[in-house]
C-alpha cells in the first residue's frame, strides 16, 4: 500500500469560500501518496452532481491494492458542493479526494466557443501545469462513468507518447462514411491530420506530464487553446499539437453515447472499428455521456444504468432525480406550447378558401386599380338595389 503524504496546513479562511469569500487556491499541486493512480477532473458548480458521480464510480471500483489521488479542478463550486465530493473518499484509506480552485490561475482568460460549450473544456489543457509533480495523469470528463479499476489505465506505458486515449467515434464517423462529411477534408487542412480518420476523444486522456515538461515550456498547451479557434475547441488543440503522438487506447476506455440512441453515429465507422465500438457497449470500462446526453436530461438515455448505478453512491442523487423531473417538464411544457401555436394557427376549411378567394381578387383586380374601383362601385349599387 501507498503511503499518504503529509497534508500542508491551511486555515479556514482559505477553504471557505461562502462564509469568508476566501478561496482554496492552487496552481502547483502536491501528491498526497508515495505512488498513486493520479486522476484529474474539471468540473463547474452547475456539474458537480455529475462530478460526484464520475467520482464514486471511480472509487467502487478502485482496487485496495492501489493508491487513488483524485484532484477537481474548479472556479466557481460552492463550497457546501466541494465538501460532498471529497466527502466521497472519507472512509477510504487508500484514497484521496481533493476539490481545488483554480479561478486565479484562470483570471483573464478568454476562450473561443459555441453551443453548449464553455470556457471549462479548456481547463484541462492546464493539467501539465497544475500537476508537474507528477510523472503521468488520467484526465476524466465530468460527465464520464467509470466502470472499471481505473488503475489499469494508468499503468499504460506511455513510452514515445505524449498522451493515450481512444478514438472519438463521432468524428471518426463522419470521416469513413460514404461519402464523407465535410469534417475529414477539415481534419487534413485545418488540423493537418494525414490520416484524418485517426482522430482522438479527449474527455478520458493518460498525460505523459514527464514527456510534456521536457518538450514544451509551462503553459505551452492553454496558450494554444487561447489562439486558436478550432471547432472541438481543446480537443482539436491536442489532436492537432500531438498527431503521430498520441497512444491509441481501447475503445472500452471510453464509449461514447449520445442524445440519439436509436441513431448512433458509429453505425457508419469501418468494420473492424464498429464491431470493437459494439463489443465495447457490451461491457464498457467508461461510460461517455457526450453533449449533455446525461439520462437526466435526455428522454432517449443512452447506457442509463451505468450512470444511475453510481449516482445513487453520491450525496446528490435525489438532486440528479429533482434535475430529470424539472427537465422532463420543461420539455413537456414546451411541446405542449409548440402544439397548442400550431392549433391555433391551423386555417379552417373555409378561412383557407376566403385566403385563396381574396388572393385571386388581388391578382385579378389590383390594390388601387381602376378596374377594382369600378368593381366596387358596381357591387355597391348592387346591395342597394338588395
Amino acid at each position: 500500500m501507498a503511503m499518504k503524504m503529509p497534508a500542508p496546513a491551511h486555515t479556514l479562511e482559505e477553504f471557505d469560500v461562502e462564509m469568508s469569500g476566501g478561496i482554496r487556491y492552487c496552481e502547483v499541486i502536491h501528491p498526497v501518496f508515495e505512488t498513486a493512480c493520479a486522476i484529474a477532473l474539471v468540473s463547474s458548480d452547475e456539474y458537480a452532481p455529475f462530478a460526484a458521480v464520475t467520482v464514486a464510480s471511480i472509487l467502487a471500483n478502485a482496487d485496495p491494492n492501489h493508491a487513488y489521488d483524485i484532484v477537481v479542478l474548479t472556479n466557481d463550486m460552492l463550497q457546501r458542493n466541494r465538501w460532498r465530493i471529497e466527502s466521497l473518499a472519507a472512509e477510504m484509506e487508500n484514497a484521496s479526494v481533493r476539490v481545488l480552485d483554480i479561478s486565479q490561475m484562470i483570471e483573464g482568460f478568454s476562450f473561443y466557443t459555441w453551443a453548449h460549450f464553455t470556457s471549462n473544456t479548456y481547463y484541462r489543457l492546464l493539467t501539465p501545469d497544475v500537476f508537474e509533480r507528477y510523472e503521468k495523469v488520467i484526465y476524466v470528463d465530468s460527465d464520464v462513468v467509470v466502470n472499471h479499476d481505473i488503475a489499469e489505465l494508468f499503468l499504460v506505458d506511455l513510452t514515445g507518447y505524449y498522451l493515450a486515449a481512444a478514438y472519438d467515434t463521432h468524428v471518426v464517423s463522419y470521416c469513413t462514411q460514404d461519402p464523407p462529411l465535410e469534417q475529414r477534408e477539415y481534419n487534413i487542412k485545418t488540423l493537418g491530420m494525414e490520416k484524418p480518420e485517426q482522430y482522438f476523444q479527449a474527455g478520458v486522456s493518460l498525460f505523459n506530464i514527464t514527456a510534456l515538461h521536457r518538450d514544451f515550456e509551462p503553459g505551452y498547451l492553454i496558450r494554444q487553446g487561447m489562439e486558436n479557434q478550432l471547432r472541438w475547441l481543446d480537443q482539436d488543440v491536442l489532436n492537432k499539437l500531438f498527431y503521430g503522438k498520441i497512444l491509441r487506447l481501447p475503445n472500452r476506455w471510453n464509449v461514447m453515447v449520445n442524445n440519439l440512441p436509436d441513431n448512433l453515429d458509429e453505425y457508419y465507422l469501418p468494420d473492424e472499428l464498429r464491431e470493437e465500438y459494439y463489443e465495447a457497449r457490451r461491457a464498457p470500462y467508461m461510460v461517455h455521456y457526450v453533449g449533455r446526453a446525461m439520462p437526466c436530461y435526455t428522454t432517449k438515455p443512452d447506457l442509463f444504468e451505468y450512470f444511475w448505478k453510481y449516482a445513487r453512491l453520491t450525496p446528490f442523487y435525489e438532486i440528479l432525480i429533482q434535475r430529470m423531473a424539472i427537465d422532463y417538464a420543461e420539455k413537456l411544457a414546451q411541446s405542449v406550447r409548440i402544439q397548442l401555436r400550431q392549433e391555433l394557427h391551423r386555417e379552417t376549411f373555409s378561412e383557407k378558401w376566403r385566403r385563396r378567394i381574396w388572393s385571386f381578387t388581388n391578382r385579378v383586380l389590383p390594390q388601387g386599380s381602376k378596374r377594382r374601383f369600378c368593381v366596387k362601385k358596381l357591387l355597391s349599387v348592387f346591395r342597394k338595389k338588395n
